[in-house]
């Protein structure tokens, strides 16, 4: 009887193992998930509004491609100078911050790639106080793959988390 349990229970092994690798194979090559994080944080030493974006590189370049230029790779250095230029044109139609119902100016200061995403560092300085805060977040929601903004915010020492997607991508924040 031993020898029937070690029999079935290495069968069930190699059924599951088959499932497994069946279930797993099916994903490669594609997106399970299509999510963006921006994290907004005031600081007021400093009288700015820091930013920083997570993207997944090819969602982005795709975008960049079908707005911009076919042939633009973000991650060639040939075309660095343009890669900023583009970025920083796609952000001032997509993120759109109001602080104290005023329209803001958001300046890219940089980009950095980290596995497969990109990571984005933008400010907006001269910022004296924050009464209430408006934001449009609708990076890469036109890519129509069910894309979810997440953002966290931190103003005034108060913390709050958004989803944003498509249809439901501002938010108005009193202090």
């Amino acid at each position: 009887m031993r020898t029937n349990e070690i029999m079935n229970k290495t069968l069930n092994i190699k059924i599951v193992a088959l499932l497994l690798f069946v279930i797993l194979s099916s994903f490669v090559g594609q997106h399970k998930y299509y999510v963006s994080v921006t994290e907004i944080e005031y600081v007021p030493e400093e009288e700015t509004v820091q930013i920083i974006s997570r993207l997944f590189i090819d969602d982005f370049e795709v975008i960049l491609q079908e707005r911009y230029d076919s042939n633009f790779h973000l991650e060639n250095e040939n075309t660095k100078a343009i890669r900023l230029k583009y970025i920083q044109k796609y952000y001032d139609q997509k993120i759109l911050i109001s602080i104290n119902e005023k329209p803001q100016n958001i300046t890219l200061l940089g980009v950095k790639f980290e596995g497969d995403m990109l990571i984005s560092y933008l400010e907006i300085t001269a910022v004296k106080h924050i009464n209430q805060f408006e934001i449009l977040n609708t990076l890469l929601l036109e890519n129509g793959n069910n894309q979810q903004n997440i953002t966290h915010i931190d103003i005034n020492n108060k913390k709050k988390s958004y989803l944003f997607i498509k249809g439901k991508a501002s938010e108005k924040i009193k202090f």
